[in-house]
């Protein structure tokens, strides 16, 4: 199963350098979820992982259409920037220390 899956990961990982959008945006907007646990049944695993094979091109042609019009709106800001680090309060690091 771990093959089958970097292969896909790999192709995802081309095409994710190759949009301006997150990928995930992509999924969200394609109807698709996280899973909800860790757990998976290995045959349903590999019956989706087929399927994804099979259907790449359209996923890579709905993405280039979903990077367009995200680019067109250009007022909406999607590129990950860091988040701003805490302020630093040396009182709550100097009890933090052990002695």
């Amino acid at each position: 199963m771990v093959f089958p899956a970097s292969r896909l990961l790999a192709r995802l990982l081309q095409l994710q350098d190759e949009l301006a959008v997150p990928l995930g945006l992509v999924m969200k907007e394609m109807g698709q979820h996280p899973p909800e646990t860790h757990l998976s049944d290995p045959h349903a695993v590999l019956r989706q992982l087929r399927l994804a094979r099979l259907t790449f091109p359209l996923l890579r042609r709905r993405a280039r259409r979903i990077d367009r019009r995200h680019r067109r709106q250009e007022s909406t800001v999607l590129h990950n920037q860091p988040l701003p680090a805490p302020p630093f309060d040396a009182a709550a690091a100097a009890s933090m220390v052990v002695k």
